[in-house]
């Protein structure tokens, strides 16, 4: 809600609208997920899709529908139906982009040390004769 209202609207925020206001609402779900997944030992969808299920846009979407399909004839109906539709759409993209992409850049992110790691306890078991390698075995 901060990036979405502003002083526009009579309200403390930056007024960039709801759209990036998803996008940014996503996205920080996405990074606070990505650490709590640690934490549950769950996949990272398991928690973040439900957090963002409450941002669809259910009333923009409706509006949109009911004025495609309630149209007599009146200037300007398809306008503001095509509006509703497109803003409901965009908000909807910019919600999985947001919860995508920074899980994309912490998996980058990660990867390089779990290898790490694994190469780091492969040699400890080694050193302790714990380790049997099946690539030497016929």
């Amino acid at each position: 809600n901060f990036v979405n209202l502003g002083p526009s609207n009579h309200n403390i925020g930056l007024d960039w609208g709801p759209v990036i206001g998803s996008l940014v609402g996503s996205a920080l779900i996405s990074i606070i997920v990505t650490r709590a997944v640690h934490w549950f030992h769950t996949p990272h969808h398991c928690l973040s899709i439900p957090s963002v299920i409450p941002m669809i846009p259910g009333v923009l979407v409706y509006r949109a529908l009911f004025a495609f399909i309630d149209m007599s004839g009146v200037v300007g109906e398809v306008t503001i139906a095509m509006n509703n539709a497109i803003q409901a759409s965009l908000i909807i993209l910019c919600i999985a982009v947001g919860v995508a992409i920074p899980n994309i850049f912490a998996r980058r992110w990660i990867a390089p040390k779990r290898q790490k790691q694994l190469k780091r306890l492969i040699e400890e078991r080694r050193q302790r004769g714990k380790f049997v390698d099946l690539t030497y075995i016929d």
